[in-house]
Parts: C-alpha cells; structure tokens; sequence
C-alpha cells in the first residue's frame, strides 16, 4: 500500500494529443513506453481544442501543424503524408479515371481549411474534379474515417504515418493507382511546457522521437493492394 501511495502522490507526465491521433498512434505504442520506464506514470489527454500547456498542466502535446506556425523549440515528429486507403475486402478494382469512382463511397474528414484531406479539393487537385462517386459519408473525427475504412464502408484519405500500424498489419492498403496530390507541408510536432524538463517528462519525450524516427526509418510492408 506505501508504494501504491507514492505512486498516487508523484505527479503522472500528461500528454496532451488530438482524439484521432492519439487512438491510431499513441496508444498502441504505450505499452512499449511502460516496458522501458515502468517507474514513470503517464497522464493522456485526448482532445481537439487549443490548450494552454501550462495552464492546463500539459507537460508534452503533439501537435499537427506547419513548419511555419510550429512554435519554437517545437521538434518535428515526421512529415504528413496522405494516401488513398480501404480495406482490402472492399476490392474496389482498378481506379484509372474519374469514372472509376462511380461505383465507391468516399469517406470525407470535414476538417475546414485542409483541403489535402478533404475528397472534392483532392480530386481536383488531381484532375478527377469531374468524379462523381456513389455517395459520401462524412465524419467529424479522423479516427471514425479510419474506423469506417476498416469496416469496408469506403475509400478514406490515409495520413500515412499514423496509420502505418493499420498499413504493415495489412488491415488497410493503398490504393496506388490513384495519382497522388502535392505534399500537404504539414506534419507532427512535439512541444514542450516548459525549457527544462523533469527527468520523466524528458523520458517520455525521448521516447516519442525514437519512437517516430524508428518508425520513418523502418521500410514499410504490405502497403500496396494486390
């Protein structure tokens, strides 16, 4: 009971992260942190508002954002890229044309001001503004994109590096005969509350850039549909 309580009374390291990124990303990777650090005590804040990191007792966030509007001492995760995605049950054939897309549901992310992953502006971005699919269905939440993507219900536009895990377990696949838009310039960024940090805030940040640079630097596997 003595050490149950000191573990009570030690203050957690909270990660503040975005619902969707923290479901695809950081959770299944977790445990990989407790196996290395299991003296240290992590507090997850999962949500889509602006927050002040230290008002709020954020310690470490992960933000989505520009090189441009990072806010200094900010460090890159990795870059954003986005993919066409779908469940390989859904067999959706070859998508050479804008009249390939008669028959498939797209999945959108209404996410005003990011055209990169939203269907109309890519399309048209691509060339295929004339495309005309089946329906679409449209999610407040990029984790329920993903989520309806794995179901089978339609074609979503993957952010790549957090949904690699889904890409390698080959739950989802690319679809690569789709031309492929411009980079978005956006990517993942870890920001920190304060300059000098307590030894397991720095634990758990040096673990999430490992994290991320193991991960960009693995080859990926099993992303492309047969």
């Amino acid at each position: 009971m003595g050490a149950l309580r000191d573990r009570i009374r030690t203050r957690p390291v909270t990660v503040s992260a975005t619902i969707g990124f923290t479901g695809l990303w950081l959770l299944p990777r977790l445990s990989r942190f407790q196996a290395r650090h299991p003296g240290v005590d992590v507090r997850v804040s999962a949500h889509n508002r602006v927050v002040d990191l230290r008002n709020d007792g954020v310690d470490l966030a992960i933000r989505y954002t520009s090189a441009g509007r990072a806010p200094p001492g900010a460090r890159l995760l990795f870059h954003e890229t986005v993919v066409p995605v779908a469940s390989p049950e859904l067999e959706p054939g070859a998508l050479d044309g804008p009249a390939s897309l008669a028959g498939l549901t797209l999945l959108e992310f209404e996410k005003p001001g990011y055209p990169w992953i939203q269907w109309l502006p890519w399309l048209a971005s691509v060339g295929w503004g004339e495309a005309r699919p089946r329906a679409i269905l449209h999610f407040n939440q990029y984790d329920l994109v993903i989520q309806a993507a794995l179901a089978g219900q339609g074609i979503a536009l993957g952010r790549r590096e957090p949904i690699r895990p889904l890409l390698e377990e080959g739950r989802l696949v690319v679809l690569d005969d789709l031309p492929a838009p411009e980079a978005s310039g956006h990517g993942y960024w870890l920001l920190q509350a304060e300059a000098e940090l307590r030894p397991e805030v720095e634990a758990v940040a040096t673990w999430i850039a490992d994290e991320a640079r193991q991960e960009s630097a693995a080859p990926l596997h099993r992303l492309m549909a047969e």
